[in-house]
C-alpha cells in the first residue's frame, strides 16, 4: 500500500492553485512500478500465497491531502 501526497504536486501561484498533472503522472508511474517491484521482493509463509500474489499483481495506490 502506497500514498501520494497531492500537496507536494501543487503550483501556487499569486491568486491561483494548479495541479502539476505531469509531476503527478511520474509520481504515479514510480510508485505503481515501484510497489509492483515489492511484489517479487516480498516471501511469504506459504509457497501458495507466493503464487497468488505473484500472479494477481495486486497494489493499492491512494492519495492524501485532497
Amino acid at each position: 500500500m502506497g500514498s501520494i501526497n497531492l500537496e507536494r504536486h501543487l503550483r501556487v501561484q499569486t491568486e491561483t492553485c494548479d495541479i502539476d498533472w505531469l509531476k503527478l503522472q511520474n509520481t504515479v508511474r514510480t510508485a505503481v512500478h515501484f510497489l509492483d517491484n515489492v511484489i517479487d521482493a516480498n516471501e511469504h509463509p506459504l509457497p501458495e500465497i507466493n503464487q497468488m500474489a505473484r500472479h494477481t499483481r495486486r497494489i493499492g495506490l491512494g492519495i492524501m491531502g485532497f
